[in-house]
């Protein structure tokens, strides 16, 4: 049964699916936005962004956890507004990062230390 059931997954996915194997619905904003924000975002998360926007139940608030440079809340804000939705966006990061590096106060080639960089947040 699981065989027959994977087998028609596949199947389907391979229909709805580009060669690829993800569904890239960015348009020329996104692709601006991606070229000029870090951040880390699979272009195929792109889809489900706007599919999740776009059947969203209720006007509740929406929590983006983990930010770090905000391209995914610049999308999710640029989706937002093409989509006419007015929920309003938390975003939260603890920003710790390179906490357990001892031998490094500083960003290589950089007077900033970690700790400088993390009270930016």
């Amino acid at each position: 049964m699981r065989t027959l059931l994977a087998k028609a997954l596949r199947r389907i996915a391979s229909i709805i699916a580009p060669v690829g194997g993800q569904i890239d619905i960015t348009d020329d904003y996104v692709k601006w936005l991606c070229f000029a924000n870090a951040g880390m975002l699979d272009r195929g998360n792109l889809y489900l962004i706007n599919y999740a926007l776009s059947h969203l139940p209720s006007s509740a608030p929406l929590l983006e956890i983990g930010s770090f440079c905000a391209l995914s809340a610049n999308v999710l804000t640029h989706y937002k507004r093409k989509h006419g939705i007015h929920n309003r966006l938390v975003t939260c990061d603890k920003w710790e990062f390179e906490i357990g590096d001892k031998d490094r106060e500083h960003i290589d080639g950089s007077p900033v230390s970690f700790a400088e960089y993390r009270q930016l947040a």
